[in-house]
């Protein structure tokens, strides 16, 4: 009795729950006494983290015929570097750039800018939360976060998609440093975070909505540091983004052409507008984060078990107030987490709704992540985050990794037939190679192959198998294709690859291949006096010898 009336007295003067030397014959009570349990070690998060991304790294590298599409294209891309390609902004290219002079344009390399990307993502969200809502609250947010299938089945897919949700990361924990705060070198900050997610994706929208929402939050305009600040930032932002719009002006806004054509020009009706928008928040929610709501749910069931055993054996011991949850305060904290976790979700469903634009479903990954720590901000009246009993949450992560690990190993090219996917890592490129060599080699005589023209991905896959490593020319196009040198065309033929639709004077590939088509196009002699001459030139002369 002594030893508890100790205990007691210590929670009456505001201590946290400690061990306890009770009696031989009294049950020995595990729960939040044990010494990793009262406050998580960012040495053990950082064991955890780097365990589950070396996992994945060498799952998905061994269970993958071809690399990801995302990943290809940057391996084409990075042979010119440039202020825009016909898809996006430059940055992840440029990114690209460095290993690529470091170690050449080798596969593990874009892998390795994937898993950095993806870690430091990791590291800033963390911090960020830790930051906001303490260190357990940042390690269960971490955690869950990992389980959302973006961020371990996509581990090493490297596309704009990864960078931006990078950038965009960095901007929510510098947009906080400098609301909270006021500093200028805050503010300048999150304006070069939000220049560089201009130069990512033009989805870095989403992010600009979230500083404008939290500025909002905090009443901006009656702070003239705030005011000067955002004005600050969005001068920054523009500064670096100059560039870009200028090579959009001088190639007729190709990215803003693609958006248009590939998503939000789709004009949808107001029911497939609906339909739509539907289809895409269920599936980020109850598809892609399924998981990491299982391991929120699992935790609070086994933490409610605990507490249950707990206090059937301290009858009559007065509740700890650690175990009571708090009402949350309306505080800047709490808005920055639901405007992150929330807006996101809104914002992409609305565009679809008001535009009629077909919202592709990847578009989620930059932003997904902090709908773990926004659902767990509403239930912060219901839940003790901060009571969350580490092992259990540990142990969850690790069963759940565990069972994503073994899908995915199922669900490859080396799973049983029946669990097979059709996606595109078990796409064989070099099959394709072999099947197509004996007729291309009978085609072209012994001339050298100088070019591929076709599907972008599929066009540089086969290049890459290909003994002489042909120059690709993306669906013919010079002007999406800045590497493909005059000289280089008129120098001999060109394969051309098509799928489905059978190519004039065109054969199948056979075999696994039916339906790819291809034949060889020979330069006209004309071609060649257009070397040296401007690209559009050469496109226009090319364009003209396609049927």
């Amino acid at each position: 009795m002594k030893a508890l009336e100790q205990s007691q007295a210590i929670d009456a003067a505001g201590g946290g729950p400690m061990p306890v030397d009770l009696p031989m014959d009294y049950p020995r009570i595990s729960v939040e006494f044990n010494d990793w349990e009262r406050k998580p070690s960012n040495s053990l998060l950082a064991i955890v983290v780097l365990t589950f991304g070396l996992f994945w790294l060498l799952t998905l590298t061994a269970t993958s015929v071809s690399p990801p599409a995302d990943n290809i294209e940057q391996m084409l891309w990075v042979q010119s570097l440039q202020w825009g390609y016909y898809k996006h902004p430059p940055l992840p290219t440029w990114l690209y750039w460095i290993p690529v002079k470091l170690f050449g344009p080798q596969v593990w390399t874009t892998y390795l800018m994937a898993a950095l990307a993806n870690i430091a993502s990791i590291a800033l969200f963390w911090r960020l939360l830790r930051q906001l809502r303490g260190p357990r609250f940042a390690y269960i947010g971490v955690l869950a976060a990992l389980c959302i299938t973006y961020y371990n089945a996509r581990f090493t897919t490297y596309n704009h998609n990864t960078v931006l949700m990078l950038v965009s990361t960095a901007s929510a924990a510098l947009c906080w440093q400098a609301c909270t705060t006021g500093r200028l070198r805050w503010w300048i900050g999150l304006g070069v975070a939000l220049g560089l997610g201009m130069l990512t994706k033009y989805q870095i929208a989403v992010s600009m909505a979230s500083v404008l929402a939290f500025w909002l939050h905090q009443r901006g305009w009656r702070d003239v540091a705030l005011r000067r600040g955002l004005l600050l930032a969005m001068l920054t932002a523009s500064l670096m983004f100059a560039p870009h719009v200028s090579w959009l002006r001088e190639h007729d806004f190709g990215p803003v052409g693609y958006a248009i054509e590939s998503s939000l020009g789709a004009h949808l009706s107001m029911p497939e507008r609906v339909a739509d928008g539907v289809n895409w928040l269920a599936d980020q929610l109850l598809n892609r984060a399924l998981p990491a709501w299982l391991l929120l749910i699992t935790i609070v069931v086994l933490q409610r078990q605990s507490r249950r055993v707990e206090r059937t054996a301290r009858t009559g011991m007065a509740a700890s107030r650690v175990s009571r949850p708090t009402p949350p305060r309306a505080d800047a904290a709490r808005a920055l987490i639901l405007i992150w976790g929330l807006l996101p979700l809104g914002f992409m469903p609305l565009v679809g709704l008001v535009a009629g634009s077909h919202l592709h479903l990847p578009w989620g990954t930059p932003h997904l992540l902090f709908a773990v720590p926004a659902v767990m901000e509403v239930l912060r009246s219901r839940v003790q985050w901060s009571s969350m009993a580490l092992r259990h949450v540990t142990a969850t992560f690790l069963v759940i990794q565990g069972t994503l690990l073994l899908l995915s190993i199922g669900t490859s090219a080396w799973g049983p037939a029946v669990l097979r996917d059709h996606h595109w890592r078990s796409f064989d490129s070099a099959a394709l190679a072999r099947q197509l060599e004996p007729a291309l080699r009978k085609a072209l005589a012994g001339r050298r192959l100088v070019a591929v023209s076709g599907p972008e991905v599929l066009a540089a896959a086969l290049a890459h198998a290909l003994p002489e490593r042909p120059v690709v020319l993306i669906d013919g196009q010079l002007d999406r294709s800045p590497w493909a040198a005059a000289a280089t065309l008129a120098r001999g033929p060109m394969l051309q690859l098509q799928v489905g639709t059978p190519l004039p004077d065109g054969v199948p590939v056979g075999g696994a291949f039916a339906d790819t088509w291809w034949r060889l196009s020979w330069p006209p002699k004309h071609l060649q006096t257009l070397v040296g001459t401007t690209p559009a030139a050469v496109q226009a002369s090319h364009e003209a010898s396609l049927p």
